[in-house]
């Protein structure tokens, strides 16, 4: 099965209440396996530009936060390039 992952933003760097209009700093990835879960944020919110992952496997606990990529959308190619190698 082929799944095509989404960004869905959950926080943003001024912390106000409408997420359309600021710039987000934490995504959760829509689209994932069944059981699995994952999330995209970026760890320097001042710079903005080192996003990280953090995933959890239906038969695993939580991941720690990896890679360092130069914006949320880079993290997630990398992820749906992972998810598409390992559920082909």
């Amino acid at each position: 099965m082929k799944y095509t992952l989404a960004l869905d933003p959950k926080a943003t760097k001024g912390g106000g209440s409408s997420l359309a209009s600021e710039k987000s700093i934490l995504y959760l990835v829509g689209g994932m396996p069944d059981g699995d879960w994952a999330s995209i944020a970026n760890s320097s919110p001042v710079v903005g530009t080192d996003w990280q992952i953090k995933r959890r496997s239906a038969d695993s606990s939580e991941g720690e936060w990896t890679g360092h990529y130069e914006s949320a959308e880079d993290a997630l190619a990398a992820l749906q390039s992972e998810i598409d190698q390992t559920h082909p």
